[in-house]
């Protein structure tokens, strides 16, 4: 095995020496590694294009395809052949000798702008063309914004009858640029009629009677005046602008035609309407209340450009009977915006209850007649002492059966009412008498003394 190897490695040592001795110099020649790709293609078809050429001494003596060198970036799907740009790629040689070079593959818009021409260019003396309402342009790649267009009218006289040459240039930013020569028709007054703008605003108020003449007025050759023949047509019911194509023809059928652009605009207020314009809430319900609550009320909207959002305005209902406003505020796409008003009466659904007990005194006697009655609220509590008691018809100097009342309110105004029956009667004195007797001496003193105690007859 050690004498293999040792014949190998000089067998190897010998053929370089023998180059070297021989004057052999090898080299690697590399051709097209600047590769242009249209954008869009497949990049699979272009990676064939870089070549290598293995030289001895100065001449080409094979030749060899570049092999794909490295990952990730140096890959060939990381190419994007849909966005333009510079791409590169690692190629690698190998022969007697091995060599890599770095190729770039340009992605670039091959293709011009596209223009045609939609109708014919014709006006009166002393009139006027909107060039960009008679071509199609278009790019592949590039939007129209992104478009240099010139209109170079510079052979066209407006102010002589006659045909002239009209040339559009449309370049896009690659530089790819298509010309396009059109002729313009400028004819005499004895032709088609003259129209001029009547306004300087060109919109319209959503749903509106569209009438053309009203935006321009019209003369034919011989100067009479016939606006009243001009001719268009625009949905009002369709916001926002619209290329309004306006034509007026004379008696003679000459006709002109024009493009203006007319917006349709929405002042026309949302309306919303609710299931009711008042309601009435528990004052237990309160604190249930939410947004959600007052929408379902709710029973239409309607507008024009659509609803853009629905407030709802209700923190002012507090939890005391009475009533409040509930505000909704109503706002379109368009800015208008409308209000509507709910009445929301706070209600309490039970009335404070008394319990009494009748009254029983003897005449004279004073009465304390919160000692004799309770009254408890469903959400008030315990409210006896703020009852107030009428007792003008009770005289507990005489006896008889009085009546005392009761009125009893809770703090959100409901009310109840009850009488307490007084009993008064008269009162006796009972007598008792004590006798005693004390010894003194051989005698004794004898004596006597009474005791009274009231007592009530009832």
């Amino acid at each position: 095995m050690k004498k293999l190897l040792m014949i190998t490695i000089i067998s190897i040592f010998l053929i370089f020496n023998l180059n070297v001795f021989a004057g052999i110099i090898y080299t690697i020649e590399w051709e097209n590694t600047v590769v242009d790709v249209p954008v869009g293609a497949a990049i699979t078809d272009y990676l064939g294009v870089p070549q290598a050429y293995l030289c001895q001494n100065g001449y080409r003596v094979d030749k060899y395809v570049g092999i794909l060198w490295g990952e990730d970036d140096t890959d060939p799907d990381y190419i994007d052949t849909k966005t333009l740009g510079t791409y590169y790629l690692t190629y690698r040689a190998v022969s007697e000798i091995e060599e890599t070079t770095t190729v770039s593959f340009v992605v670039y818009d091959g293709e011009a702008p596209t223009v045609n021409l939609l109708s014919t260019l014709r006006t009166n003396v002393c009139g006027s063309i909107s060039y960009e309402y008679y071509f199609q342009i278009y790019d592949n790649y590039y939007s129209y914004d992104e478009l240099t267009i010139i209109y170079d009218d510079s052979q066209v006289n407006y102010k002589k009858e006659g045909e002239y040459t009209l040339t559009v240039i449309v370049s896009d930013p690659s530089i790819n640029t298509t010309t396009c020569e059109a002729t313009v028709y400028v004819e005499g007054l004895s032709s088609n009629p003259i129209y001029s703008p009547q306004t300087t605003d060109f919109t319209i108020a959503y749903g509106n009677l569209f009438v053309p003449s009203s935006y321009f007025s019209a003369t034919d050759a011989t100067g009479k005046d016939i606006s009243s023949y001009i001719e268009a047509e625009l949905d009002t019911k369709s916001l926002g602008n619209h290329k309004v194509l306006f034509s007026v023809t004379d008696d003679y059928s000459n006709t002109t035609t024009w493009y203006q652009d007319i917006v349709v605009y929405d002042d026309i207020a949302p309306k919303i309407s609710l299931t009711r314009d008042r309601i009435e809430i528990k004052v237990s319900d309160i604190d249930s209340l939410n947004k959600e609550y007052f929408l379902a009320l709710i029973e239409s909207t309607e507008d024009n450009s659509g609803i853009d959002s629905i407030e709802v305005e209700y923190a002012s209902v507090k939890k005391s009977i009475g009533e409040y406003s509930v505000v909704y505020t109503i706002l379109d796409l368009a800015g208008n915006t409308t209000t509507k008003t709910l009445i929301v009466s706070v209600v309490c659904e039970s009335i404070p209850q008394i319990e009494v007990e009748d009254i029983y005194v003897s005449v004279g006697d004073n009465i304390n007649y919160y000692n004799y009655f309770t009254v408890t609220d469903t959400y008030d509590g315990d409210i006896t002492l703020n009852a107030t008691i009428d007792s003008s018809n009770v005289d507990t100097s005489s006896e008889g059966i009085y009546f005392a009342y009761i009125t009893a309110k809770n703090s959100y105004g409901k009310t109840n009412y009850a009488s307490i029956t007084v009993h008064v009667k008269k009162s006796f004195i009972e007598k008792y008498y004590w006798v005693f007797l004390i010894p003194v001496g051989l005698g004794a003193i004898i004596g006597y003394f009474i005791i009274r105690k009231r007592k009530s007859m009832v």
